[in-house]
């Protein structure tokens, strides 16, 4: 067996470039992000991509009912929350042997870059695939601007 040394290794250093990483991959506080697993009984997975003229935001939510969908844009940040609800309770004497599946409330929130035209956002809900199209805009994205899900 071969004695490891630690000498050298600051693990507080290791851990805030680690943070500084994760923020610069996805354009996410920690802050945010542990707000958001503390407060959720779930989330769903998101895509963010910037072309030429829009950023996209596609979030995966199957089995949420477009009804149940909230999208919030206040001071750069895009906020998307809902229920899932259960789709079936267990009848009594039935026995459970998987239970995968994720139900309850989610919130996801995701930071823009500043330069869009929120007023002019719209969102579709199709197939379980919520998509999300903000035009770009030099100007900034500093007020609140609720979108309506076609």
């Amino acid at each position: 067996m071969h004695a490891v040394s630690c000498a050298g290794w600051n693990p507080l250093q290791e851990m805030e470039e680690l943070l500084d990483r994760y923020h610069r991959a996805t354009g996410r506080s920690v802050v945010n992000c542990a707000d958001d697993y503390l407060n959720s009984d779930w989330l769903p997975h998101t895509d963010l991509e910037e072309t030429p003229s829009t950023v996209v935001v596609r979030a995966e939510l199957p089995g949420v009912r477009k009804r149940d969908i909230v999208v919030n844009i206040s001071r750069g940040m895009l906020e998307i929350s809902g229920e899932k609800h259960a789709e079936l309770k267990q009848a009594q004497g039935n026995r459970k042997h998987i239970g995968e599946c994720q139900f309850g409330c989610f919130r996801r929130t995701l930071s823009l870059p500043q330069e869009l035209e929120v007023s002019a956002a719209n969102a579709t809900y199709s197939d379980g695939v919520l998509i999300i199209q903000i035009p770009k805009l030099s100007g900034s994205a500093d007020y609140e601007h609720r979108i309506q899900i076609d």
